[in-house]
């Protein structure tokens, strides 16, 4: 796997239009038509599947911030729907069409610094991977590929058995559409089912009735549902237990090979540097809250938290195009808000991710960090190498920037390491207890 320095993956510039790190909620498009899918989470954990694109998912996302340039290629033409006061939207024309630039900017009129070195910042990750979250992560891959044995009736249910249950789900004693099925082949602790499900039916016997009590996920696609503290009757029909594979380098090979992983050695590296990533991520993202709150905002540069705001929701625009939806529709599905509520809520946005990138800049100011010519020659030559492109002209139309936008995001994004750099050698991280 390959990780550029400063974190800027060509992919990274395909998305400065996202200049709000504002994070769509995942919502469920199709109706539920099973009775069983009711109380199945919707998606498997998302920290221990490895992706195929793994390599540009693990770069710690605040070194190669999205939010220095305006979008190019998101649709401007969805209007807002004429619900919304034209008045609350930003300006439809952007004040920085090639990215405003902070180095050549007296931020002195826009922001104070406060204190940024020297810093005791609580964290709540480890440095590095602990064992026993590595254990999980073996366990839970050989139990995706374990096989079924012979039922057994002489002992109670365990974590990894497949059971065949019936299942009648109440909400204040009253059944709920969805809630009553049958699950034929469930594997206990396979996280299939929402929290605590599987769990309450370990230690039942074949033959047994019981009442679990759970509680749906926040998160939860059935919006009537999320949050909701339910009762399941199990009533437990037959227990096999899992056959687990061995697990050694025959097993990774034979299985995650077109992940490129061959031996024990490599999978389990994988996912030693995902959480080493992490860890770098949460330092920057801490790193970022504490200097902004010892910072002092007095003003912001005038026309650019309209542009931030503007491209984040073109980008959403383009999202609900692509789903044959209004804007309007959309933000109501995906964030649960009016489009006022939308638009103030992606301007509070703006104003934060503008914050943090002005004392990052005025820090930058104040240690004369710049990023020299070399490192920027440097830096497109390895987005060139890396994504096979022979100029600087093809990739630049590739991700349909101007020139001076994409020199523009590769200084910024140079810049914005080189202080994140400094400010983790002068900080001490504490995990929390």
């Amino acid at each position: 796997m390959r990780f550029f320095k400063n974190g800027a993956l060509v992919a990274s510039l395909l998305a400065l239009a996202m200049l709000c790190s504002c994070e769509f909620k995942q919502t469920e498009t199709d109706a539920t038509t099973t009775e069983e899918t009711a109380t199945e989470e919707a998606t498997a954990p998302e920290t221990t599947a490895p992706e195929a694109t793994a390599p540009e998912t693990t770069a710690p996302e605040t070194t190669a911030p999205e939010t220095t340039a305006p979008e190019t290629t998101a649709p401007e033409t969805t209007a807002p729907e004429a619900t919304a006061p034209e008045a609350t939207a930003p300006e439809a024309t952007a004040s920085y069409p090639d990215g405003f630039d902070y180095t050549d900017t007296d931020l002195s009129k826009y922001i104070t610094l406060g204190e940024y070195k020297e810093n005791k910042i609580e964290i709540t990750m480890e440095e590095e991977l602990p064992e026993e979250e590595l254990a999980e992560i073996i366990a839970y891959y050989r139990l995706q590929y374990a096989t079924t044995g012979e039922p057994v009736t002489d002992r109670p249910a365990m974590l990894t058995d497949t059971v065949n249950i019936d299942y009648v789900g109440t909400l204040d004693g009253v059944a709920f559409e969805g809630g009553t099925g049958n699950a034929p082949n469930l594997v206990l602790g396979s996280g299939s089912m929402i929290p605590g499900f599987e769990e309450g039916i370990v230690g039942m016997s074949v033959g047994d009735v019981k009442v679990i009590d759970v509680t749906f996920p926040e998160t939860y696609h059935a919006e009537d549902l999320a949050g909701k503290d339910a009762q399941f009757e199990i009533t437990l029909h037959s227990i096999a237990p899992s056959v687990l594979p061995e697990y050694n380098d025959e097993f990774i090979s034979k299985n995650f090979a077109s992940y490129g992983f061959n031996t024990v050695r490599d999978f389990e590296q994988y996912f030693v540097d995902e959480y080493a990533y992490s860890v770098i991520t949460e330092k920057h993202s801490a790193l970022l809250e504490v200097i902004t709150k010892n910072a002092t905002v007095i003003d912001y540069p005038e026309g650019l938290v309209s542009d931030y705001s503007r491209q984040q929701i073109n980008t959403e625009n383009a999202y609900a195009t692509s789903y044959q939806m209004s804007l309007e529709e959309y933000v109501s599905i995906g964030y649960q808000m009016t489009l006022d509520e939308y638009y103030a809520y992606v301007e509070k946005e703006a104003k934060e991710m503008i914050a943090k990138e002005m004392a990052v800049f005025a820090i930058a100011a104040a240690e004369n960090i710049t990023a020299s010519e070399e490192e920027i020659d440097a830096e497109i030559a390895s987005y060139l190498d890396y994504y096979g492109y022979e100029t600087e002209e093809e990739l630049i139309e590739e991700t349909g920037m101007s020139e001076k936008l994409f020199i523009n995001s590769v200084k910024f994004s140079i810049t914005y390491s080189k202080v994140l750099d400094l400010l983790m050698e002068n900080t001490t991280f504490i995990v929390a207890k």
